[in-house]
């Protein structure tokens, strides 16, 4: 089998559209199917599981594919 002289790692990462946000929020980020995407915030894991049990969370998935948003009511 020959060896790929490219591999994965030596390519460039990809970043996704909420990069800026991720490292301004002190995102730790770590390459991922190609990309760079967080792994952890300084808050913590269990802060951030807290937070989305009380709240809400958001996964950023957009180096999946597009996403689309459809509203059932404009109000």
């Amino acid at each position: 089998m020959p060896e790929n002289p490219v591999s994965e790692s030596d390519a460039p990462l990809k970043t996704v559209p909420l990069d800026a946000g991720h490292t301004a929020l002190g995102g730790r980020m770590v390459p991922f199917s190609g990309y760079s995407l967080p792994v952890q915030y300084p808050s913590g894991i269990i802060a951030e599981h807290k937070w989305t049990r009380e709240h809400a969370g958001l996964f950023d998935v957009s180096h999946m594919g597009p996403s689309f948003l459809t509203l059932s009511s404009p109000s």
